[in-house]
This record gives C-alpha cells, structure tokens and sequence, in this order.
C-alpha cells in the first residue's frame, strides 16, 4: 500500500504526510478506534479545554502511534475542530507501516 492509498490522507510531501483526525476528547483511555467518515478516528483522556486534547493527541501519536519525538507531530489545521489536519514529519512508508500495523491493514473509509 502506498501513501497515497490511505483513506484518511490530505497530503503527501517530501518527508510528512498530512492526515485527517477525528479527535474524541474526555475519553478514559487514549486510543485508536478506527477509521471513520475518511477521518482516523482517535480518542483521548483530556477535556477540550485550554489545549490539553490537542497536546494530548501530540503526545499520544508520537510516542505511540509513530514512536517519534513530540516535535515531529503537529495540527496544522482544525486546533479548535474535532476533526484536524495532522502533520506527521517522517517517511511515508513508515507512517503506512505504523498505521497497517495499528489497525491490521488500513482499511476503507465508512
């Protein structure tokens, strides 16, 4: 699967891929629930409030979605929308790995 196959991508450039994140903030634990409406869908234990579910969600995706440091992950688009534009700063191929192996295979949009 290349990069371009992923349901949920925005964009694809030279070292970062952009992805479409639908965000679940108060959750009771930080994880992956899927892929929904062309969106991962990612819950997080953090309220919606003064930032903390948007550096919840950093966190959560570089350390254990594309085990990267913090600063190679950021919102580049949507930081007060549950659904946000993700920049992920690494290979492309390792970002379909890490997410191939999240889900099992990336699979089609709902």
């Amino acid at each position: 699967m290349s990069p371009t196959e992923i349901p949920f991508r925005s964009a694809v450039g030279d070292g970062f891929t952009d992805l479409w994140v639908r965000v679940v903030p108060g959750a009771q634990r930080d994880g992956v629930t899927g892929v929904h409406e062309a969106c991962l869908r990612v819950r997080v234990a953090a309220p919606p409030q003064d930032g903390a579910a948007n550096a919840r969600l950093i966190r959560f995706l570089a350390r254990t979605v594309f085990c990267v440091a913090r600063s190679r992950v950021e919102i580049v688009q949507g930081q007060c929308a549950r659904i946000k534009r993700v920049r992920v700063h690494m290979e492309p191929a390792r970002i379909v790995a890490a997410l191939g192996a999240l889900l099992g295979n990336v699979p089609e949009p709902v």
